[in-house]
């Protein structure tokens, strides 16, 4: 098993990984402080990436929190909308309803009038009638007059005769 772990700067050859460190360690103290260096590096990286990734985390959560509100309110609107919907709709039957009472009101009246104007015409052909009626009885009249008038004077002549 001899020569299963190399170093990688000088290229020697160790039996364990174990062996390989404190030759390293000895002989490269540059080199393992170098990859303690990397090491680090890689370390604060990763922590960086840590970091935006519970800010990402957080930025999302809180992003998701006002998506939820979002959606909220959006429900309350709709449930708010569908309310006014339903009362525009009663209003709406309400208004048909008086609107239907109204035209039978109207029809009604009209239907009225037309029989208050069929009397009135009624009425105008009876006062004619009447007043042809009173002007023949006032030619009749004065026929009459005329004739007591002879009369009389006849009847005066007759007294004077006798």
């Amino acid at each position: 098993m001899s020569g299963n772990h190399t170093c990688r700067v000088c290229e020697s050859s160790f039996d364990s990984e174990k062996a390989l460190h404190i030759h390293e360690s000895k002989k490269h103290p540059s080199k393992q402080a170098q990859d303690l260096q990397n090491l680090l590096q890689k370390f604060d990286e990763e922590a960086s990436k840590v970091e935006e990734l519970k800010q990402r985390k957080k930025d999302l959560e809180e992003k998701l929190e006002e998506e939820r509100n979002q959606t909220e309110q959006l429900t309350d609107t709709v449930e708010n909308l569908k309310t006014q919907k339903i009362e525009l709709e009663n209003t709406v039957e309400m208004k048909d309803g008086k609107i239907a009472d109204l035209e039978d009101q109207l029809e009604t009246e009209r239907d009225a009038e037309d029989q208050l104007e069929k009397e009135v015409e009624q009425k105008e052909q009876r006062v004619e009638e009447l007043r042809e009626e009173r002007d023949s009885l006032e030619n009749s009249l004065a026929d009459t007059e005329n004739l007591i008038n002879k009369f009389e004077t006849q009847i005066d002549e007759m007294d004077k005769n006798l």
